[in-house]
């Protein structure tokens, strides 16, 4: 007995659809344990010594000590740190009752964004796009759709992956997609599913309390398909609404810190020397590379009045973008990133516009008789061997370094962790530190507290006393009488130096005021009594 055509048909899109969910399943799993093999083999970040890695690894340490009533990650006090996310807590209390070091934890928080962010991307895909190829064409063009990738807090290309995954704002930008997903569902069909009624309200408490910049796009993105997302009731939209403004308003008791004390009044770091490149404006057009066609693409949705979620999304984010920068806001620079998402989502549905539903994965053949969709597919092809490669080359250039000995590339990389555990291993457990500049910042992760750490640290009162302090004690002008005053104001313990951050002079004086503690790394631990 033969199929008839409709039985051929159905079978045949049943195939495509398994291939297409059998192969985002595969890519999502390949990302997922080279990210594993990455964090727990040869973390990137981990061989620079000027890191946001070693303040994200204090919190961790310190919540690990005490999850009820942490220290504070980088002073001898008990003062907040927005660093003390449930993320972090949780890694705290696996390394508590586990015994596995700070860095094996934060290779699984890693992992653990990774895995949220490849489902919440699944969860988006299919939701909003409809499309059985929308999942992989969403990640290849999120991870890959760049020019020239940077590591930067808030950017999310496959390079960036292996330096920030664990990061909170990572982690909030993987709960972003499961969070519009849900709203997505509940607008297209018009009611909420149970779960939503505590999902929705979770997450977006979860999102907030983790990075509230992050947060604040997350719930600005919902905000925004509650406006455009053409079919649903009025009812339906009040309602995610309200369940999306309870879980903000509960982070005012999130027990760490406020963050929406902290997003009113601010702590952000005002001194960044990175900001300037944000502004450049052949470096961002190299940056965005292959995302800037997304404008059109989006001129053309408004020009048709459709997806005007993502229109109204890119001009607001590059209008605070551009227009806050040139106010000098501290933070407008961090909306580079957001925007250029709102232009991959919209690349997203060109792309599958050249690829109908039920048809499978375009062939050569197709792609060498139709030229345009044939150069749009080569484009992508390429942008993703790119990023690979641009990846690839960090992990090749530690390589070529350890196995030469010779620096490769701007930012040479550094045995940074045997350094500090080297110098770690003779310091007890309560030292207080002056430490230069490249130590300072990482130190903490391991043992003992600074005076100050070399950023601004404003949850704290005498922040920028601190670091004014910190700067006069290592300053050639400064006296030793001085020094010893500094010492007996902040109970210092210890002076840590790293030859390459003073002038000789200032590291033969340092040492004399105190017994230089023998180590087997390149640092000077030097230890002194505060009390006189």
């Amino acid at each position: 007995m033969q199929a008839t055509g409709l039985e051929t048909s159905t079978r045949q899109q049943r195939h495509d659809r398994s291939a297409a969910s059998s192969t985002y399943r595969t890519i999502a799993l390949a990302i997922c344990v080279i990210t594993a093999l990455s964090f727990f083999f040869l973390p990137l970040p981990t061989f620079q010594w000027f890191s946001d890695y070693w303040e994200h690894a204090s919190a961790v340490r310190v919540l690990s000590e005490s999850v009820v009533h942490p220290t504070n990650p980088h002073y001898a006090t008990y003062d907040p740190d927005r660093q003390f996310i449930p993320l972090f807590a949780l890694l705290g209390v696996l390394i508590k009752f586990t015994g596995i070091s700070v860095i094996a934890a934060l290779a699984l928080g890693a992992v653990l964004t990774m895995a949220l962010f490849v489902i919440g991307v699944k969860m988006f895909a299919d939701a909003y796009y409809k499309h059985q190829w929308a999942p992989t064409v969403l990640l290849a063009v999120l991870l890959c759709g760049w020019g020239m990738p940077w590591v930067w807090v808030g950017f999310y290309e496959i390079r960036a992956m292996f330096y920030n995954a664990f990061y909170p704002a990572t982690f909030v930008l993987s709960l972003t997609f499961i969070a519009w997903a849900l709203v997505v569902r509940a607008l297209r069909a018009d009611a909420l599913r149970p779960g939503y009624w505590l999902a929705l309200p979770a997450l977006s408490a979860l999102m907030f309390a983790s990075h509230q910049l992050g947060g604040l796009f997350a719930l600005g993105g919902a905000a925004l398909f509650l406006l455009f997302e053409p079919k649903a009731s009025t009812r339906t939209r009040v309602t995610v609404f309200l369940l999306l403004a309870v879980g903000l308003m509960l982070t005012w008791w999130w027990p760490y810190f406020n963050p929406i004390k902290l997003t009113v009044y601010g702590s952000g770091d005002k001194e960044n020397d990175g900001v300037p490149d944000f502004y450049n404006f052949i470096k961002v057009v190299l940056l965005v590379g292959p995302a800037w066609l997304g404008v059109p693409v989006l001129l053309g949705m408004a020009r048709k009045r459709v997806q005007l979620a993502l229109v109204a999304g890119f001009v607001a984010l590059f209008s605070v973008y551009l227009f806050g920068g040139m106010a000098g806001h501290p933070v407008a620079h961090r909306f580079l990133s957001y925007s250029v998402l709102y232009l991959h989502l919209a690349i997203v549905w060109k792309l599958l516009s050249m690829i109908p539903d039920r048809a499978g994965w375009p062939g050569f053949a197709q792609l060498r008789q139709d030229r345009v969709k044939g150069l749009a597919w080569l484009i992508l092809a390429l942008c993703v061997v790119l990023q690979i490669a641009f990846a690839a080359m960090d992990f090749a250039r530690i390589a070529y370094e350890r196995t030469t000995g010779k620096s490769f590339g701007s930012f040479p990389n550094y045995p940074v962790v045997e350094e500090f555990r080297a110098v770690t291993s003779k310091l007890p457990d309560e030292a207080i530190m002056f430490a230069t500049v490249d130590p300072a910042l990482g130190v903490k992760a391991f043992k003992g507290k600074v005076v100050a750490r070399p950023r601004p640290q404003l949850m704290i009162a005498d922040g920028p006393a601190r670091n004014k302090d910190n700067a006069r004690f290592f300053a050639r002008e400064a006296s030793q009488d001085e020094r010893r005053a500094l010492i007996r104001k902040y109970g210092a313990t210890h002076i840590l130096i790293r030859k390459e951050n003073v002038p000789r002079d200032v590291a033969q004086n340092l040492q004399a005021l105190g017994q230089v503690v023998p180590t087997s790394g390149t640092l000077i631990l030097v230890k002194v009594d505060p009390a006189h």
